[in-house]
């Protein structure tokens, strides 16, 4: 029963974490900003959440995201569609869970569903493929394999937990100067300390849920001679029902028919 509470917490807790930012996010978008959005792990599912975009994941090393950028500049100021650019050298979590190999890679995202736009990277072949919404000829990625599926977004939150912990190591170690033992002691107290926490607050849920369910308390011990005078009881009940003249009947036996010559 515990096991199973467990369970529907993390479930609970998942869930909110997805729905988080959509619920914070505001609803009405009506025109495309005239600027390239940077997109990271912060602002990502709240802002594509709403409306069309446009979304290329580069870095600053590449040849091809940087003729690409022009291009993308020229579509936002055309307020057509949105237009995002996700830096992958900072934002390594959020490339890990859409599983980025090549760059830059330009994906198509609306209502929820996302598209990887494999066409040739011309002005004019973007501008068409939005303007004709050419992308309805394209199917969208199935929902297993979505970035924007729940799944994957549990995936990126536990990605940029260990994102982070680099970002804290490089502090500590560089700004800080602490030894690398200490920097390893340090996380290893934090991870117990979260650990002791988690279990406080999953202990204190169960105690809270019993509570609300009014469990019943464990029956009290009997005395050793109460289950064989427990026994002898429907015996006693059976020989006082007896009426008077007639022989008690026997217990767990079955009465014998009389064999007639």
């Amino acid at each position: 029963m515990r096991f199973s509470l467990c369970a529907l917490f993390l479930v609970v807790a998942a869930a909110a974490f997805v729905a988080a930012p959509a619920a914070s996010a505001a609803a009405s978008h009506d025109r495309p900003a005239p600027f390239i959005i940077a997109l990271d792990t912060s602002n990502f599912d709240e802002k594509v959440a709403h409306g069309e975009w446009l979304v290329a994941f580069k870095a600053d090393w590449c040849g091809y995201c940087k003729r690409l950028h022009p291009d993308f500049e020229s579509l936002a100021r055309e307020s057509i569609i949105n237009v995002g650019e996700v830096d992958i050298s900072k934002n390594s979590a959020l490339a890990a869970r859409f599983m980025i190999s090549a760059l830059p890679t330009v994906y198509h995202i609306v209502n929820g569903e996302i598209r990887t736009y494999t066409k040739t990277r011309s002005l004019n072949d973007i501008r068409d493929y939005i303007t004709r919404e050419e992308w309805r000829n394209d199917e969208p990625t199935p929902f297993w394999k979505s970035p924007l599926a729940p799944h994957f977004r549990v995936l990126g939150l536990t990605l940029s937990l260990g994102a982070m912990a680099q970002d804290y190591y490089k502090v500590l170690t560089e700004d800080y100067q602490f030894s690398q033992a200490a920097v390893i002691a340090i996380f290893v107290g934090a991870i117990i300390a979260a650990g002791i926490a988690f279990s406080f607050v999953l202990l204190f849920i169960m105690a809270f849920v019993d509570l609300i369910r009014g469990t019943k308390p464990a029956p009290a011990p009997q005395p050793r001679g109460a289950t064989a005078q427990t026994t002898g009881a429907p015996a006693q009940a059976a020989a006082t029902s007896a009426e008077p003249g007639q022989p008690a009947p026997t217990i767990g036996k079955s009465p014998r028919t009389k064999k007639i010559d």
